[in-house]
């Protein structure tokens, strides 16, 4: 069984792995707005969403489970990234793709 990402918990990690008809190769990363930090966007996290979204939506970004994993992996280092409430803890997190939803 797969480990959750730093970011990926409770219901959201569950269907972000996948169900009916979703690939779990997929996940969708995403500006978790319920995050009310500050200090993970000012000590680089910003720059390190932005590198991920250039030329997507900003708000959320579809990749591959393996690049996600990394991506937050080198996220959790940076400070203000576990200072959120305990219903939105990191200021990225891991959404569900619909099942009709075209990759």
């Amino acid at each position: 069984m797969r480990q959750a990402a730093p970011g990926a918990s409770g219901p959201q990690a569950t269907a972000a792995r996948g169900g009916a008809g979703v690939s779990d190769e997929m996940v969708r990363l995403a500006v978790d707005f319920e995050n009310p930090g500050d200090e993970w966007w000012a000590s680089g996290g910003r720059d390190l969403w932005e590198a991920l979204v250039e030329g997507f939506d900003n708000n959320d970004v579809v990749v591959e489970r393996a690049l996600a994993d990394s991506w937050l992996a080198q996220a959790a280092t940076i400070p203000g990234w576990h200072g959120g409430p305990e219903w939105a803890p990191h200021p990225i997190c891991i959404k569900p793709i619909d099942e009709d939803e075209q990759l």
